[in-house]
């Protein structure tokens, strides 16, 4: 027999019953008493032991919150808004019967949902904000129906499974837990999803097949390109590694390359260019290569510390020789047949001489116009240096000839000396028996 609502006793079951009218919504439904325990805890309503719980009430539906365990400190209320009337709205009254003095025995909250209730009613504390939740009364219907064996359908008239769906099924946060307190699937608020335990795929994942069974060690997974996954062992296994990058027009290395014996070999006659990004340096065997040429002539100079860098030579034009001059004139040989000329040339401290010069600028004539015999040499201390040429040419000056070195006009050092202080030597000549009338040289010490 269809039964509605026509008054509730103290508890609260239904005191008559009549035939309804067809446009009444409890046409065809039949009530099933329903209860929640109503308590209050830390400030907070809680229903069946969940604080601020969200309650999902079927419509065409009486639900009793039991408020015999809630103080008569926080009135039990609903209304429309959120926080009723600490919200700026006002109690709903609608199909709702009290019973009773809430925090006594007995004391309850009789609400009857129609199709025509709202869709989400709020309980609140007449007296402090901030302690209710919400009811959600969502319309229930011909697409909700429930088999003999207790099975749900969503949409779908003979459910096959506990839950049977239809259509999407949106979730606004919160987890999906599996047979154990654990959650199986997280959901957030932006529809991330996290599956914290073990995830097995069975069939297409993504529009990808993967394999059901693990591979063996160090394979990898590989496409056929038609969307079936598969381990396969790269070419070359065996901790080998790979035969060939080519297929990877960028490949970055994760670690150290090792050619273990072999070489890095270019192909087609092609180059091998290392080239570091920015300013990042070649670094070979642990010393730092510049990164661009130098100028021309230039060498490579280390700063004892693994760095190289193009240098120029000291000196320039590829030579670092420096030199000490001496002009020896006619009138310093006229005075004697053999003489000297100490400290005529010096060389600094911790340099090597390496050559002694005479240039002839002037031949030494007589006014006859012979040349003469005389003969020079050098000493720095007891060494003496004698040039190798022999200083005795003569002939017609009209002819251009240069007397004294016509021939030989550089002498070379034939043992290393090399100064540990400052160094003079000293000029000197012997066999000088004519009176000179012209003559002179330019005498130049050169070392590095």
């Amino acid at each position: 027999m269809n039964k509605y609502l026509n008054a509730v006793d103290t508890e609260g079951k239904l005191s008559s019953s009549s035939a309804p009218s067809s446009d009444n919504d409890l046409v065809n439904k039949t009530y099933v008493d329903q209860s929640i325990a109503v308590t209050v805890s830390s400030g907070k309503f809680l229903l069946d032991g969940s604080s601020q719980a969200s309650a999902a009430l079927k419509k065409s539906g009486r639900f009793i919150f039991d408020l015999s365990g809630a103080s008569a400190d926080h009135p039990f209320k609903l209304s429309e808004t959120a926080d009723g009337t600490h919200g700026g709205g006002s109690e709903y009254t609608t199909g709702v019967t009290t019973v009773g003095s809430q925090g006594s025995a007995g004391a309850r909250l009789v609400l009857e949902l129609t199709q025509a209730s709202p869709s989400t009613i709020y309980y609140y504390c007449s007296s402090h904000s901030g302690m209710g939740g919400n009811i959600f009364t969502g319309s229930v219907g011909g697409a909700i129906t429930q088999s003999a064996d207790g099975k749900v359908g969503i949409g779908v008239a003979s459910p096959g499974r506990s839950l049977d769906v239809s259509g999407d099924i949106k979730i606004r946060g919160g987890d999906i837990l599996g047979s154990g307190a654990s959650a199986a699937i997280q959901i957030d608020g932006s529809a991330n999803i996290t599956v914290p335990q073990n995830l097995t795929v069975s069939g297409t994942f993504n529009g990808l097949n993967y394999p059901t069974s693990d591979g063996s060690s160090n394979q990898v997974l590989t496409t056929n390109g038609s969307g079936t996954l598969s381990f396969t062992t790269v070419s070359g296994g065996g901790g080998s590694g790979i035969s060939s990058v080519s297929a990877d027009s960028d490949p970055t290395l994760g670690g150290n390359l090792k050619v273990a014996g072999y070489s890095i070999v270019s192909t087609s006659n092609g180059n091998i260019a290392i080239t570091p990004d920015g300013s990042g340096k070649i670094v070979l065997d642990g010393l730092s290569w510049p990164i661009a040429d130098g100028s021309n002539g230039q060498y490579l100079s280390t700063d004892g510390s693994g760095a190289l860098s193009w240098a120029t030579a000291s000196g320039g034009g590829g030579s670092s020789e420096s030199s000490d001059s001496y002009t020896l004139g006619y009138s310093t040989l006229n005075g004697s047949t053999s003489g000297s000329v100490s400290s005529a040339l010096t060389i600094p401290s911790g340099k090597t001489l390496t050559i002694i010069t005479i240039d002839v600028g002037t031949g030494f004539v007589t006014s006859y116009g012979s040349g003469t015999y005389a003969s020079i040499y050098f000493k720095i201390g007891d060494i003496v240096l004698q040039p190798e040429g022999a200083y005795s040419s003569y002939g017609s000056v009209s002819r251009g000839t240069t007397f004294w070195g016509y021939a030989d006009t550089h002498g070379s050092v034939s043992s290393r000396i090399t100064t540990s202080s400052s160094t003079d030597i000293s000029l000197h000549w012997a066999n000088q028996s004519n009176t000179l009338t012209a003559g002179s040289a330019t005498i130049k010490a050169w070392y590095r």
